[in-house]
């Protein structure tokens, strides 16, 4: 996440997506709240 949010790199968007659609499960744990709220202000930056 952190190379990405400095990036912008496209596969690595892909593959924070994916994560994040296979981490669905486990959405309300703690450390996977932090990754879907580090995505959604990425993409509130875009």
């Amino acid at each position: 996440m952190d190379v990405i949010e400095l990036t912008w790199g496209g596969g690595g968007l892909n593959i924070v997506f994916d994560a994040c659609r296979e981490m669905q499960p486990w959405r309300q744990q703690p450390e996977v709240q932090n990754v879907y709220d580090r995505m959604m202000s990425l993409m509130a930056t875009r």
